[in-house]
This record gives structure tokens, C-alpha cells and sequence, in this order.
């Protein structure tokens, strides 16, 4: 169930680096190991804020040209605002998320659309 209740993140306690903690995916249907390797990489560049390697798996891999609706659809949050150490979203977050989702909603069917169907469960 990819929804930012069931993505962790929390600095490593040996590195200090940010790591990453998916939980509750497969409950739906059973992912390829490939599928499992591109959310995994996809998930830690958003996480990690690099921009690079996702636009490159978003645009290479899921035929995605725009990673940051991608990953503020699957953060459920703005991408520009994200950060995994901040706390819970804003007001302004909120409006945020809402005026995209009115402006850009068939951007979003669009990126839906491109996506494994096991991706938009």
C-alpha cells in the first residue's frame, strides 16, 4: 500500500545517512524482482532528493517525464517541500497539494496511465 504512512525514514545508526523503511508493499499483488529494484531506487531518490537518478527512472524506466508529479503523487506531498526529517504537513502544504491536484489532475491520469497497474493500486 505505497502511501507515505508506510514509508519510513530515519538516519542509520551507524552512518547517520538517511535509510529508507517501505512497508506494506506486496499486500496487493506480488512484484517482480525488477518492479521491487525500480520502486526501491526510485522511493531513495526521493527520499535522498536526487533529482538525477529519478528523473532517470521515472523518464527511463516508467516512461515518466516528470519526476516531480511522480514523487509528490507518491509522497502524497509536495515534492519541493519534502523533507524525510520534517514533520507533519502545513497548511500552506495542503494547498499546495490541492491547487496541483486541480491544475494538473490530467497530468496525473496521464502518469497513471503510464505506470504498471501494480504501481497505482
Amino acid at each position: 500500500d505505497p502511501h507515505p504512512g508506510n514509508v519510513l525514514c530515519h538516519r542509520h545508526p551507524i552512518t547517520g545517512q538517511p535509510q529508507l523503511v517501505v512497508l506494506d508493499h506486496g499486500l496487493y499483488t506480488e512484484l517482480t524482482r525488477s518492479q521491487r529494484s525500480t520502486l526501491t531506487r526510485l522511493w531513495t531518490a526521493i527520499i535522498e532528493s536526487d533529482e538525477e537518478t529519478g528523473t532517470r527512472i521515472s523518464t527511463d524506466e516508467l516512461g515518466v517525464p516528470n519526476f516531480e508529479l511522480l514523487a509528490s503523487m507518491l509522497l502524497q506531498f509536495p515534492y519541493r517541500s519534502f523533507s524525510p526529517f520534517k514533520g507533519a504537513a502545513t497548511i500552506k502544504d495542503h494547498a499546495l497539494m490541492q491547487k496541483m491536484a486541480r491544475e494538473r489532475m490530467h497530468e496525473v491520469t496521464e502518469t497513471l496511465e503510464k505506470l504498471p497497474i501494480e504501481y497505482s493500486l
